[in-house]
């Protein structure tokens, strides 16, 4: 939860739903602003016209200003009720976010286990099945077997050799879901531990109806 990317984004939407309160009360609110100007007046030449006949001197001039928005017409009302509404959508976000990445953290975890064993199976059956090949081949030569028995145990050791790939690839891809939800570096040689249990289960349609409630 703490480095899951999707969540990380999923929690920006509840600042920006503070922002957004922010901006709406700011339409309520006053506004001061403040400016100042400052004019100096040189003296004229001699002989010529304009300016003044003693020394230079600086007129200076500061105001204020205060404005407060009495009626809009109920756009500040609204802004303000859509600005709560954003930030009650963007808990909710959350928390969907939150859940969906718990499950999928957990599925994709035994996929991992299911793909770990799998790929150990087919290990398994491909050392059986060069074992048979070679069986046949040691047979063949000794002409107890055909060479359609012998081609019929390569194709059996090819078949398993391509299955072994095809469990290593999957075994690949489920870790790395694993490290993207989890938010770190996929490492080969990280070893996922845990067992696959079956449990029965037979749910309740209340029970069922109330953890839904709930959550």
């Amino acid at each position: 939860l703490a480095h899951n990317k999707t969540l990380q984004s999923a929690l920006l939407e509840r600042e920006i739903a503070q922002g957004r309160i922010t901006e709406a009360y700011g339409q309520a609110l006053p506004t001061l602003s403040a400016q100042g100007t400052a004019a100096r007046l040189d003296p004229a030449p001699a002989g010529g016209a304009g300016g003044t006949d003693g020394d230079p001197f600086t007129r200076y001039s500061a105001g204020l200003q205060l404005r407060q928005p009495l009626y809009r017409g109920g756009a500040i009302g609204a802004a303000l009720t859509a600005s709560r509404l954003y930030a009650f959508w963007a808990d909710a976000l959350i928390r969907g976010q939150t859940q969906e990445i718990l499950y999928q953290t957990a599925l994709t975890f035994y996929q991992v286990l299911l793909a770990d064993r799998l790929q150990a199976a087919a290990a398994a059956s491909l050392a059986s099945a060069d074992a048979q090949r070679q069986t046949a081949l040691n047979r063949a030569a000794e002409g107890a077997a055909s060479r359609y028995d012998v081609l019929r145990a390569e194709v059996a050791a090819a078949n398993a050799q391509a299955d072994l790939i095809q469990q290593q690839n999957s075994l690949r891809l489920a870790r790395h879901r694993l490290a993207r939800l989890l938010g770190v570096l996929a490492d080969p040689a990280l070893a996922v531990a845990g067992e696959l249990t079956f449990e029965p289960a037979a749910p309740r349609l209340a029970d069922t109806l109330r953890t839904a409630h709930q959550n």
